[in-house]
C-alpha cells in the first residue's frame, strides 16, 4: 500500500522521510519522490500503519510503472526499492544534521556509485549499464525539453559495495537470465530514483547533475 506525504520544503522533506523512517521502523518500506508537486509516496508491504500526515492509502505508483511491468519479479523489484531507501535515509538523516535541504553532489556521487559497485558486479556490464542511463537520460529530457549541460563533474570517492545490494544484484542476474537490458533498465531507474532521493524532486537540474554524474561514473567505471 502507498500514501502521499505532503512537504513545502527541501527540508520538510527530510523531516518527513525521517518520521516515515521512525514509524515504519521494522517494516519493509520504500519512498518515491515526484509523484506529485510538494509530495513523497510511501509504500509498505501488508496493513497500511498510522503513518502521521499520510493521505488515502493506494495501490503503490511505483507498482503501476515499467519497474514492476517489464517481467522481473515484483518481489525483487521492491527488495531493491526497500534497500536503496534504506541507504538514502542514512544520508539524508546527516544531511538534516549538517542542515542541509539536499544532498551534497560528493553524497549523491558516492551513493550511485556504491549503487552501482553493488547491484552491477561486472566492469564490461556496468558499462553497458551506465550508457542504457545516459541514453535514458538524454530521452527524457528531450521529451522535456530541458538540456543536459552545465551539470557539475562531481566524482565520486572509492565505493565499497553493500552487501545487501549485492545480493540482490546476484539475484536479478539469475532473474533476468540472458536478458541483460531488463537488469540495465532496473538498475539504471533504480539509481535515478535514488538520485531524486537524495537531491530532491523539485531540483530543477537534477537530470544534468544526474547525467554528469553518470558520464565520470562511465570514465573511472574499472573490469
Amino acid at each position: 500500500m502507498g500514501a502521499h506525504l505532503p512537504w513545502a520544503s527541501p527540508a520538510e522533506r527530510l523531516r518527513v522521510v525521517d518520521a516515515a523512517a521512525g514509524a515504519l521502523e521494522g517494516t519493509a518500506w520504500y519512498t518515491l519522490d515526484g509523484v506529485g508537486d510538494g509530495e513523497t509516496e510511501v509504500a509498505v508491504h501488508g496493513a497500511p500503519p498510522d503513518l502521521p500526515g499520510a493521505g488515502d492509502w493506494h495501490a503503490p505508483c511505483a507498482e503501476r510503472s515499467a519497474l514492476f511491468t517489464d517481467g522481473l519479479p515484483a518481489a525483487l523489484v521492491t527488495d531493491v526499492l526497500v534497500a536503496c531507501t534504506a541507504r538514502a535515509v542514512t544520508v539524508l538523516r546527516a544531511t538534516a544534521a549538517a542542515g542541509r535541504g539536499r544532498a551534497a553532489a560528493e553524497d549523491v556521487a558516492d551513493e550511485a556509485a556504491c549503487c552501482y559497485a553493488s547491484l552491477v558486479a561486472g566492469g564490461d556490464e556496468r558499462r553497458a549499464t551506465l550508457a542504457a542511463h545516459h541514453a535514458w537520460l538524454c530521452r527524457t529530457a528531450a521529451r522535456q525539453g530541458t538540456s543536459l549541460e552545465g551539470g557539475p563533474g562531481v566524482r565520486s570517492r572509492e565505493a565499497a559495495p553493500d552487501a545487501r545490494l549485492a545480493a540482490l544484484g546476484a539475484a536479478l542476474d539469475e532473474a533476468s537470465g540472458a536478458d541483460r537490458p531488463l537488469k540495465q533498465k532496473l538498475v539504471a531507474r533504480a539509481v535515478h530514483i535514488q538520485v531524486v532521493r537524495l537531491r530532491g524532486p523539485d531540483d530543477r537540474s537534477l537530470l544534468a547533475q544526474e547525467a554528469a554524474l553518470v558520464a565520470a561514473l562511465a570514465a573511472t567505471s574499472s573490469t
